[in-house]
């Protein structure tokens, strides 16, 4: 008999929201309640603050006493300019994973620009995005990358990836041992 399945018992891609009662104990509490066994808190990447954020996290963790295990990450969006240097050196001391959300950009008030663009340039563009995600040696997942719910006319978009591009970057994915969460 096989291993027992950890689908719906793991979950690493978990956002607090102190602001409206999703606090660290709040969201232990409730994966213990629904028999999780592990967790990994993913605020979004700020490398201004990020240290003091993981160190705080560390200690309410600590301070709830959890049973379950509780992983401190990240969730990292990957657009021209990003903090790719700062991520890679948290990630090699201060965090238990990472995770690369290409398509947190275009943010909402860049869509308007970002739809002008042709649909092929929007397709090349989200292309390349998740390609340079999934060369990143020290990522461990890459969140939702095609979930662009903002861009107008995204199906048409998407369809315009040519599936050899597609299973090129998924290869890449699989050398890199990147899981591709597809939420």
């Amino acid at each position: 008999m096989g291993s027992p399945s950890l689908i719906g018992r793991v979950d690493f891609h978990v956002h607090r929201r102190p602001d409206s009662g999703m606090t660290t104990r709040a969201a232990i509490e409730a994966f213990q309640s629904r028999g999780y066994l592990r967790i990994g808190f993913t605020d979004h990447f700020d490398p201004a603050s990020m240290a003091e954020r993981v160190r705080q996290t560390r200690e309410e963790i600590s301070k709830a006493e959890p049973n379950l295990t509780v992983y401190v990450g990240t969730e990292a969006s990957v657009h021209t300019g990003w903090p790719r240097d700062a991520l890679e050196e948290m990630r090699s001391t201060i965090l238990d994973f990472c995770l690369l959300a290409p398509s947190h950009y275009p943010r909402s008030r860049d869509v308007p620009q970002f739809a002008q663009q042709s649909l092929e340039s929007q397709a090349s563009w989200i292309l390349e995005s998740f390609k340079e995600s999934v060369l990143v040696d020290f990522a461990d997942a890459v969140a939702h990358p095609f979930a662009y719910g903002q861009i107008p006319r995204l199906d048409e978009v998407l369809s315009l990836i040519e599936d050899r591009d597609l299973r090129s970057a998924l290869r890449q994915a699989k050398r890199n041992a990147i899981t591709i969460f597809l939420s």
